[in-house]
């Protein structure tokens, strides 16, 4: 599950400890999943080991950015 996953988790903790690191969240959508095997579903969804190294490739591949926090105060 994308959605209030465990990535989405994560990225509630790094924010309250004040930490805006990039994320690459990886899951299946809200969608309806159709039945087949366990390789066949993770391959789809990009769960499998060549989609997970993709979207780390990805992540790594973004350009460094100053981030601005324009709410709230960290401590």
């Amino acid at each position: 599950m994308l959605h209030g996953g465990f990535g989405s988790g994560v990225l509630e903790l790094l924010a309250d400890k004040g930490l805006l690191v990039p994320v690459k969240r990886l899951g299946i959508p809200d969608v309806f999943v159709e039945h087949g095997s366990q390789a066949i579903l993770r391959e789809k969804y990009g769960l499998d080991a060549k989609g997970i190294l993709k979207g780390a490739l990805q992540l790594l591949e973004q350009p460094a950015r100053q981030q601005k926090v324009v709410w709230g105060s960290f401590k």
